[in-house]
């Protein structure tokens, strides 16, 4: 009867058994990781055209996943209706430097002296750093956003 019960596993099957309770149990503590690499599309440039970007937010990725970041899943319908508004865009552009800012805060924990911001300058949108230095805070417009960089690294 005991053999009835019995069934033969091959090494496969334990190999199953034995990655699946050790992925049970290290899954949850392992730490969450962000990746990146450099690439000139990964970089923030510091002027942007408020209507290319409208119209193609692909045009800047690093900026349309600010707006990803901030909530704003259509970037061309957030800006126009902000565009409605007095001060709309400029209000929208702080709410995407602010989530911005406070991502990055979590993810670089060592730079919360850092703040990102993006400002209606006409028909651009400058992307500044602020960077505090205690008891001073300089006011860094990123020329090449390699600048950026060298601020953080």
């Amino acid at each position: 009867m005991l053999e009835e019960n019995v069934e033969e596993i091959t090494s496969d099957d334990l190999n199953s058994l034995v990655n699946a309770a050790i992925h049970q149990v290290v899954k949850p503590l392992l730490p969450k990781c962000v990746f990146w690499e450099y690439k000139e599309s990964n970089l923030l440039p510091p002027k942007i055209s408020i209507e290319t970007f409208k119209d193609d937010p692909d045009s800047c990725l690093p900026m349309k996943y600010m707006f990803a970041l901030a909530g704003y899943s259509s970037v061309k319908s957030s800006i126009e209706d902000a565009q409605k508004r007095p001060k709309g865009l400029r209000n929208l552009l702080k709410r995407v430097s602010d989530k911005s800012t406070e991502h990055l805060h979590k993810v670089w924990r060592d730079y919360k002296n850092i703040r990102l911001q993006l400002i209606q300058n006409g028909d651009n949108i400058d992307a500044q750093v602020r960077i505090r230095i205690t008891p001073l805070i300089f006011l860094a417009e990123v020329m090449d956003s390699r600048d950026l960089l060298h601020f953080c690294f």
